[in-house]
């Protein structure tokens, strides 16, 4: 599970090396169980710039199969006075339907993280992230459990 709660912030630092010039993303992130979130789009590391699509194929956390789309759009720019921090703005959106038996959970949330990520530490600092969730089916409790980030992931 952790692999999938992390995924949404942590493609885009996985997905960011230093480079001159825009370039193309393609990069399938697993899921828990089976299956990955394919991540495509593009990352220009002269102005941070992040345009990232998000598509489930086959993917299977704690039971649950999950189809859905999402997008990661904003910057993720490294710092003009220190090349391990990276200036972030980054608005990620996911539209998703949860399936396990009987469970059937629509879930549709928003993230938006603003702050500084510190490579060398792999951090974000303390007042980066906020979040909105909505949902529908027949455990919404569970949505929270499902689809929140794991924060000791990205700040541990």
């Amino acid at each position: 599970m952790r692999t999938l709660k992390a995924t949404l912030l942590a493609i885009t630092i996985s997905a960011a090396p230093v480079i001159a010039t825009a370039m193309p993303i393609n990069l399938p992130v697993p899921c828990s169980d089976s299956g990955v979130m394919n991540i495509t789009g593009t990352y220009d590391e002269m102005t941070g710039a992040v345009n990232f699509a998000l598509q489930t194929q086959d993917c299977k956390v704690r039971g649950y199969a999950i189809t859905g789309t999402g997008s990661v759009k904003g910057t993720f720019k490294p710092s003009i006075t220190d090349y391990t921090k990276f200036d972030t703005d980054l608005t990620t959106t996911m539209d998703a339907m949860y399936m396990k038996n009987t469970d059937h959970i629509h879930a549709v949330f928003n993230l938006t993280v603003k702050g500084v990520y510190d490579l060398a530490n792999a951090k974000f600092d303390q007042n980066s992230f906020k979040y909105s969730i909505e949902g529908t089916g027949s455990t919404p409790a569970r949505i929270m459990d499902l689809i929140t980030i794991d924060w000791s992931a990205l700040t541990d």
